[in-house]
């Protein structure tokens, strides 16, 4: 059975048996301290199959539990193999994983005490997790290999210098891309590119890149930048006064490290492509000049939706925020128009006249929960001002234009 990594970093924080040495749950593995996890099924509320995988795991199952939240190739990580144990047999708890209940745990003192002295924490402690989530499955476990001596890697916020949404330096934080991801900065830094106003750097990265080929990633992020610094002067300005006047040396003592799978934005100085757009931006921002904007306009303009972009309704979904807290659509969006065609198709393909298009626009709009009236008035300029207002129209708006381009309507 294969089982995905998990976390392993809670704090004890006085809350361990009276033996327990280890600071920290990860670190009572690896002095051999502890020897069981309990998964609780509040944990696994977005996939409860991974949480009932975790009640059948074998003996002899392989675990790979890491030292951080977010799994990053910073953490520590230990193995560990699941174990059968006499004892928890000989109380009716199964092999290498059983389902506890806090009834249970307060019904058999003796079954308390032993999932304590498996995970470290106090019995009192153990009450009170299981008296908030009810149930939860402890897996023992032993130690695999050597990892008992595993090696901390430097973590991206003790590094100094380091860009990263993390630093200790506010400065730093504020000249991440994800400024959502910092804490306690007094500014949000949204950027307004290219029609709309995005909540981050990132945010208008994430919802502009899939609109470009993959090589224009770094004139695209340098792009938004300068937008970023051109809206936020006194970031601009603060980062002139860090530099002494010379931004490109200050950039290249920098680095940025985050501790990502695939790090290829990050590294030292200017090799790092995250800080050669940031330098590239600062640039772009003493002249006044956005020059990737006009092309990413136009490419709006012929029909790209950002608030349709996969990489942003991941980041939002990762973020745990609302797409409309992400993105908003200015004023100044300009979208193509819908021509329509009321002559007969060259190519003698089937010709829609404003009627047919109209019960066509009805068919789309209505599984939306929308409606449009049998038939598209004159005034089709004022229809497809109004059918902007929400983002729903405008989705089936464009499955629309897919549509009569299908057909050769000119759009």
């Amino acid at each position: 059975m294969s089982i995905k990594p998990m976390s392993m970093y809670f704090k004890y924080d006085g809350k361990a048996r009276p033996e327990i040495k280890s600071a920290s749950t990860f670190d009572a593995i690896l002095a051999g301290e502890r020897t069981g996890t309990t998964r609780f099924p509040d944990w696994y509320k977005w996939n409860p199959a991974l949480y009932d995988q975790l009640k059948q795991i074998p003996p002899g199952t392989e675990l790979k539990f890491f030292d951080t939240p977010k799994m990053t190739n910073d953490s520590r990580v230990v193995t560990v193999r699941t174990v059968p144990t006499k004892r928890s047999q000989s109380l009716g708890l199964g092999g290498s994983a059983h389902e506890l209940t806090y009834q249970d745990l307060v019904d058999n003192p003796q079954w308390l005490e032993l999932w304590s002295k498996r995970e470290g924490w106090s019995p009192s402690e153990g009450l009170n997790f299981f008296r908030k989530y009810g149930k939860g499955v402890q897996i023992p476990f032993e130690v695999v290999g050597n990892n008992r001596i595993a090696t901390p890697v430097q973590s991206p916020w003790l590094i100094q210098n380091n860009i990263y949404s993390k630093s200790p330096d506010p400065f730093l934080r504020a000249l991440t891309n994800p400024t959502l991801r910092a804490k306690d900065l007094k500014h949000p830094y949204e950027v307004q590119y290219s029609g709309y106003k995005f909540a981050d750097a990132d945010s208008a990265f994430f919802g502009l890149r899939e609109a470009l080929p993959e090589d224009m990633n770094l004139e695209l992020l340098a792009d938004i930048n300068a937008a970023k610094f051109m809206q936020n002067p006194k970031l601009m300005d603060a980062l002139v006064k860090r530099s002494n006047g010379d931004v490109e040396s200050y950039l290249n003592t920098l680095v940025h490290r985050t501790g990502k799978a695939s790090p290829k934005w990050e590294g030292e100085g200017l090799q790092s492509r995250a800080i050669q757009a940031l330098n590239t931006g600062y640039s772009r921002a003493t002249q006044g000049q956005l020059a990737m904007e006009p092309q990413v306009r136009d490419l709006i303009s012929r029909g790209y939706d950002p608030m349709q972009s996969k990489s942003l309704l991941k980041y939002s979904s990762q973020l745990r925020l609302p797409l409309d807290k992400m993105i908003t659509p200015l004023g100044d969006v300009v979208q193509r128009p819908i021509v329509l065609n009321t002559q007969p198709n060259p190519m003698n393909r089937q010709s829609f006249t404003q009627e047919s298009l109209g019960r066509m626009a009805s068919d789309v709009l209505e599984p939306l929960g929308e409606r449009l009236p049998r038939g598209i008035s004159d005034d089709l300029g004022q229809q497809y001002l109004a059918m902007q207002e929400t983002m729903k129209a405008r989705q089936a708006l464009q499955s629309l234009a897919n549509f009569a381009n299908k057909y050769d309507v000119p759009i």
